[in-house]
């Protein structure tokens, strides 16, 4: 018995048809296979180079990377809310007034609890709906009944042995730890004031509302007079905090916490100090002095017209916030290398690449945009000489005729691009522009050494100390931040005693010794230099 012939036909239009589309897709298959393979070999024989097709492989690699990262940023910028014309400005940052809402209330999440009486210095947070009041000058948790529920729960006896990650007894320190603060150090335990939305943000109608692409930072600077505190120990903790919430994308309104009692090397004692030096270095955090106060002379200037007169509130809120520097200071307990004991420890091992991601975030924030660095294998080699970066006697100084000794030594074998700077006299963004493009740094070590962060991969940094009478503990060297420099992976680092008469011109009864550390230093020169100039062949 056959098959009707109208479904003989049907069936075999069916076989040819999937015959067909599969012909078709092979076909589409093999074209794009054909296209990849055409696009490789165009890579590869641009340049008949299998190293260049390897660089330019990495290179698509990481401009695939930053694309990806410069897209992140513009969404978290493109989806700042509120939005539109704002009701008023805090320090100088948009704000809009929110009507008072059922619900409203704050969290927090707690991170580094060691469960020891000590914890609050080791601990950090980050806060939703941070608020700062206007008129008692002080930062503000609205809590909720389910806040309340969990405090009762963690007061009865049994619950002693309970840890949570939010609680109303919480507490972190403000700012970052000095080692030689002593019970004074207590000042800095802190914890924004907990109070019942209902009862009083309710009476207030609203409050202001800072944008989410924000993040509202209370904190205490060290000791901000000095560069290097002010980089490497509020800068740097500052850094710690905002990437271990991923808050890193949003902008940072910076409050500075001044204590009850002001500590003797922080800006509350020494602001006419500390102020030139955070307008010169607040750019490397991407904001600006103007854009920063205290607790006690913020601004909270109000849009006045129409329907806005009765717009007001004397509550800021961000739906970000975040606090606790403590111990993320890049030397922890020690005293940066002035005593044989700091030796014993070090705090910032393996953290090499957290440093140069830090050091490209600040030249980022620096060039308030993306920079291409030049290749450092390329001549000219630039060297800068950092001469007079301390104001301290025995570390103020002045590196004379090095340079001459460097360009008559090695100027014939390599192009040289030197530099003689005092970097005191320079802008932050002079200083970045100086440093991201050099190939060797030399300078003493100490808080003026800071700019050093700033050299590209590859880099090297030459940093003298002072040795055995010169430091703070009788008759040791102090080879000062050495734990965070020698820990920093993408520079080279070398340390070299001072010479007690540097580089003059030859005297009669000069130091004998002192040729001998002049040719030590344009030997090491010399191999850093081949090293850098075939940096690039190692990628």
């Amino acid at each position: 018995i056959g098959f009707p012939t109208t479904m003989v036909q049907q069936r075999a239009a069916k076989t040819r048809s999937r015959t067909t589309l599969s012909f078709v897709f092979a076909f589409l298959g093999l074209l794009l296979f054909i296209n990849q393979i055409a696009i490789l070999i165009e890579l590869k024989f641009d340049n008949n180079d299998e190293k260049d097709f390897a660089l330019r492989l990495e290179g698509m690699h990481g401009n695939k990377q930053e694309q990806e990262k410069e897209e992140r940023s513009k969404k978290t910028k493109a989806k700042g809310k509120p939005s539109g014309p704002p009701d008023g400005y805090f320090n100088h940052f948009p704000v809009y007034y929110q009507d008072f809402k059922e619900g409203f209330h704050s969290n927090a999440h707690c991170i580094g609890d060691n469960f020891g009486e000590e914890a609050w210095k080791f601990r950090s947070c980050h806060f939703q709906n941070l608020c700062f009041d206007t008129e008692d000058r002080e930062f503000v948790m609205f809590t909720s009944p389910e806040q309340h529920k969990l405090e009762e729960a963690l007061e009865k006896p049994q619950s002693d042995t309970f840890w949570t990650a939010s609680s109303k007894n919480t507490s972190v320190s403000v700012g970052g730890m000095n080692p030689k603060w002593n019970d004074e150090h207590k000042l800095l335990k802190w914890y924004p004031t907990l109070r019942d939305a209902n009862d009083d943000l309710k009476s207030q109608g609203g409050y202001f509302m800072l944008q989410t692409d924000k993040v509202l930072i209370p904190w205490h600077s060290m000791a901000g007079h000095n560069p290097g505190h002010l980089v490497w120990d509020d800068f740097l903790p500052l850094y710690k905090l905002i990437t271990a919430f991923d808050l890193i994308d949003k902008d940072m309104v910076l409050i500075r916490y001044d204590l009850t009692l002001a500590m003797w090397a922080g800006c509350q004692r020494q602001w006419e100090k500390c102020r030139p030096i955070l307008k010169k270095f607040l750019p490397l955090l991407g904001t600006h002095l103007n854009m920063t106060s205290s607790q006690n002379d913020t601004s909270l200037e109000l849009v006045v017209d129409g329907e806005q007169l009765s717009r007001k509130s004397k509550y800021v809120c961000a739906p970000n916030g975040a606090a606790g520097l403590g111990y993320l200071t890049d030397h922890f307990k020690s005293y940066h290398g002035w005593h044989p004991d700091d030796y014993k420890m070090a705090l910032n091992t393996g953290r090499g690449g957290q440093m140069y991601q830090f050091r490209n975030w600040m030249v980022d924030n620096v060039y308030e945009e993306k920079r291409d660095e030049r290749k450092i294998s390329k001549a000219p080699y630039r060297i800068i000489i950092s001469s007079s970066s301390s104001d301290k006697a025995p570390r103020r100084v002045s590196f004379n005729h090095l340079a001459t000794n460097i360009r008559y030594r090695l100027g014939h074998k390599y192009e040289l691009d030197i530099k003689e700077v005092v970097l005191h006299t320079m802008s932050i963004k002079e200083q970045v522009q100086l440093t991201a493009d050099a190939a060797i740094f030399i300078s003493m070590c100490g808080g003026g050494a800071v700019t050093s962060m700033f050299l590209p991969k590859g880099a090297s940094l030459l940093l003298y100390y002072t040795a055995a009478g010169h430091g703070r503990h009788p008759n040791t060297p102090a080879r000062l931040d050495w734990d965070l420099l020698n820990n920093i992976g993408y520079i080279r680092v070398h340390w070299l005693p001072k010479p007690r008469q540097m580089f003059l011109k030859p005297t009669v009864g000069q130091n004998e010794n002192r040729n001998d550390d002049l040719d030590f230093v344009l030997n090491l020169l010399d191999h850093e230099l081949d090293i850098i100039s075939h940096f690039d062949d190692y990628k």
